[in-house]
């Protein structure tokens, strides 16, 4: 029961900070600079191309460090940042995120790593599945998912 009250707490509170800005990304917000783009509202840094490897949460999180210079795996709201809501897919197009950022797989499923961890879990982390948009919870650690770094 408890978990369960810490889980809708989380939910409630993540989710009136999306529904606040979720309304499509401005096209100048997202300036291309050679390899990555850079979000002129959030000041963050991102691969333009996201690792084609499916990790898990340790592998991800390595992955992203391992690129050196600041690179890390993005907290929830920095993910949630760069859905883009009008690019939802017909699942034949790209998903749902500006087209500025070049998809890193062709099988659809577009889930990315968050390094926020779920209330009242020690190993389930939130996720972003791009295909839809969505945020999604309890993305167990040792799923494989996608890695898309930012700094």
């Amino acid at each position: 029961m408890k978990r369960a009250a810490y889980l809708l707490l989380g939910i409630c509170t993540l989710l009136g900070g999306i529904f606040a800005s979720r309304s499509g990304l401005a096209a100048s917000r997202l300036v291309l600079e050679g390899s990555t783009v850079r979000d002129t509202k959030t000041g963050l840094v991102w691969q333009q191309t996201a690792s084609s490897t499916k990790r898990d949460f340790a592998g991800a999180q390595a992955y992203c460090s391992g690129l050196g210079a600041g690179w890390r795996l993005p907290n929830i709201r920095e993910l949630i940042s760069i859905v883009d809501d009008t690019h939802l897919p017909d699942f034949d197009q790209m998903p749902a995120i500006d087209p500025l950022f070049l998809p890193s797989s062709t099988d659809h499923d577009f889930d990315f790593w968050s390094s926020t961890p779920t209330p009242g879990s020690s190993d389930s982390f939130w996720y972003v599945k791009f295909a839809y948009g969505s945020v999604l919870l309890d993305g167990k650690m040792t799923m494989l998912k996608l890695a898309r770094c930012v700094r």
